[in-house]
């Protein structure tokens, strides 16, 4: 997984729970979590990420449609605090605006972009721009 800090981009071995998700990372409560770069651990603070990057599950968004189950794609470009834009889609389940995706409780969202998934952190989002 590769994940961004605000001054810097990592390639790492990630510990997460089993069924935990890289979105997770954000929404634990310790400070600090487990990483593995080149054999050696490091604890990185977890409000230094950024972003956390992950390829996109071929079983998507896309195929919530084959099942009936409508879900909203909206163009974006996220526009961090430390000058990095990254573009993509927002996506959500049912007809929900872009603002109600960003105001949710998690305190991180997804962007889908070239293949991956971009887990922003809300934290480090400086303003979002709705594409056309």
């Amino acid at each position: 997984m590769v994940f961004h800090t605000e001054q810097d981009e990592r390639e790492a071995v990630v510990f997460l729970a089993p069924n935990a998700s890289p979105e997770d990372l954000f929404d634990q409560e310790g400070p600090f979590f487990p990483t593995e770069q080149d054999g050696i651990v490091r604890l990185f603070a977890r409000a230094s990420i950024v972003s956390i990057v992950v390829d996109a599950d071929e079983d998507g968004p896309d195929s919530l449609s084959d099942v009936g189950i409508p879900y909203e794609r909206r163009s974006v470009a996220v526009h961090l605090r430390n000058g990095r834009v990254v573009t993509g889609s927002v996506m959500s389940v049912g007809r929900t605006r872009t603002l109600d995706v960003l105001n949710q409780p998690a305190r991180s969202f997804a962007v889908h972009a070239e293949g991956k998934v971009h887990h922003v952190a809300k934290a480090h989002v400086q303003h979002v721009v709705e594409l056309r």
